[in-house]
């Protein structure tokens, strides 16, 4: 690990928005076909920061 540094909760907003892969081929098309089977609830499969 690394001591001494720390991001601002504005830094950790900005790393969570350009790190969130987007969906590509196939999954897009896998996602699509299947929307009526898609759990709304559990919709999101990336992790965040929660700080």
């Amino acid at each position: 690990g690394v001591n001494g540094w720390s991001l601002t909760k504005e830094e950790m907003q900005t790393l969570d928005t350009i790190s969130s892969p987007t969906v590509t081929y196939p999954y897009e098309m896998v996602f699509n076909a299947n929307s009526d089977r898609r759990n709304p609830s559990n919709s999101d499969f990336y992790v965040k920061s929660t700080a």
